[in-house]
């Protein structure tokens, strides 16, 4: 397996952490995902809009990531989905060095967060 990259996560300002939590929620997903090849799982963010500037600010707040690029009508069962910009976070150290920051600023998306840094043994800082 191969060894995880290091964090390139910006430590935030208050106000920056607050726009990105914001961001998670309205448009994110925060997930353990199964790697299927190696049988682990690993963290994953993403954010999907339509507006490049969004996603652009997204990453140059955070510091890393991949963005791509998402056609229109990418999935079969969505034919009349706009295109979108995507930016997508799996490295493990990546995600848990973002996660603390923006968890106070998280709502619906906060259980997920809980669940990410408990399945890699962070200590439960939001109690």
């Amino acid at each position: 397996m191969p060894a995880p990259k290091a964090s390139r996560v910006r430590h935030m300002l208050p106000v920056e952490a607050a726009w990105v939590g914001a961001l998670l929620e309205g448009e994110g997903s925060l997930r353990l995902s199964l790697n299927r090849k190696y049988g682990n799982s690993y963290p994953q963010l993403v954010v999907g809009v339509t507006d490049i500037e969004t996603i652009a600010t997204l990453f140059r707040l955070i510091g890393d990531g991949t963005i791509y690029y998402r056609a229109a009508g990418h999935q079969l069962r969505f034919p009349n989905a706009k295109p979108i910009w995507v930016w997508q976070l799996s490295n493990s150290p990546s995600v848990l060095a973002l996660l603390p920051q923006v968890y106070p600023y998280l709502t619906s998306k906060r259980t997920n967060a809980e669940l990410i840094l408990k399945h890699y043994g962070k200590e439960p800082f939001w109690t």
